[in-house]
């Protein structure tokens, strides 16, 4: 054996660790934010990590089990962390945070007053680095690589977004990046069910 190995090797050998301020959120908001009445309102963004991406999408089926995420005292079974934010209207902000032992996709809910899933949820996963050393003879290590996510807040709505698209066969090696979460459809057909936890601006 002439040492070296694999890039398939490296990814064998992943392990997911935690690691501080490796996933950052980026937001811009529409100064007619979460509008009700003709009024804006605050928005709560809900950050949720978790290694399995079907205990996401297992909320993203009805407005009320999307509500329990944004008002859940602990973290829910299923996932690894949960922060929350409060976005105010017209404001463009950013906070960095922790990625969880194990944690491979972040979900980020937004409580808008209309909780309709395609409009108001997001999933990503969480990327992997592979670095390669020597000349001849190449090491390779794979690591979970940093995630920014860049939220585009609208009046009522997350604007964009791969959420109505198929889903693509994983990659060999994971690539960053938002994961569809629903089916498209030529018609939403969700409940408007309000989200009663939100403040007013001054």
């Amino acid at each position: 054996m002439f040492g070296g190995n694999s890039q398939a090797d490296a990814l064998g050998k992943l392990q997911w660790g935690y690691q501080d301020r490796s996933i950052d959120v980026v937001w811009s908001a529409d100064r007619a934010l979460n509008s009700h009445g003709e009024t804006s309102h605050t928005l709560l963004l809900a950050i949720l990590q978790c290694t399995d991406p079907n205990v996401f999408k297992a909320y993203v089926t009805e407005p009320e089990k999307l509500a329990t995420l944004l008002s859940a005292k602990t973290v829910p079974q299923g996932f690894l962390q949960v922060d929350r934010v409060f976005v105010q209207p017209g404001s463009d902000g950013a906070i960095s945070l922790a990625r969880a032992q194990n944690a491979q996709y972040v979900g980020v809910v937004a409580g808008y007053y209309a909780l309709e899933p395609a409009r108001v949820a997001r999933l990503y996963r969480i990327g992997v680095s592979v670095d390669s050393q020597g000349f001849l003879i190449k090491t390779r290590t794979a690591s979970p690589a940093s995630l920014q996510i860049n939220l585009q807040l609208g009046p009522d709505g997350l604007l964009g977004g791969e959420s109505s698209r198929a889903l693509p066969r994983a990659p060999v090696q994971p690539k960053a990046g938002e994961v569809p979460i629903t089916e498209p459809s030529p018609e939403s057909t969700t409940s408007r069910v309000p989200y009663s936890d939100r403040a007013k601006t001054s």
